[in-house]
């Protein structure tokens, strides 16, 4: 039997380009002050339906997804997997084959950010019973990093 309400979401990371220092002007002013940036931000900030409510992403949702995928960068973590578990949601790295904990998330918190995650990605975020696919770029530390998401229906 499927939990409709438990996902199992992951996040994969390929590097594509290192943004120099020395390129863009206009770029490198942003990077300065914000060191990770999603590309298509407006993308993941502005108000979409998905069924019949959704409201816009508040910012401690933002930050935490950010810190998420900044200490998954830092690593060197090829995977962020989120695994849903009966009282709170598993945040998990995959170095080198091997998953390590990153952080254990509240199922509410866990929710949000997975659905920004969805979002970013270009998926149906009122989609729970069907595995979806999808991907978004996104800069950490001047690096340009592709990051493929998978998400698939978990058994209770």
């Amino acid at each position: 039997m499927i939990d409709l309400k438990a996902t199992q979401f992951s996040l994969l990371f390929f590097l594509k380009d290192r943004i120099s220092k020395k390129g863009n002007k206009s770029l490198r002013g942003e990077l300065n002050n914000k060191p990770l940036y999603f590309e298509n931000k407006s993308a993941c900030t502005k108000k979409r339906k998905a069924g019949e409510l959704v409201s816009e992403i508040d910012s401690s949702t933002l930050e935490k997804s950010r810190d998420l995928l900044k200490r998954a960068h830092e690593s060197g973590a090829s995977d962020l997997h989120f695994t849903p578990r009966e009282k709170d949601t598993l945040v998990e790295l995959r170095i080198n084959g091997y998953l390590y904990e990153l952080s254990v998330l509240k199922p509410s918190s866990a929710e949000q950010i997975i659905n920004h995650f969805k979002f970013c990605c270009g998926m149906d975020i009122g989609e729970r019973r069907l595995p979806q696919s999808g991907g978004m770029r996104v800069v950490i530390n001047h690096d340009l990093v592709y990051l493929r998401a998978s998400i698939l229906p978990h058994p209770k």
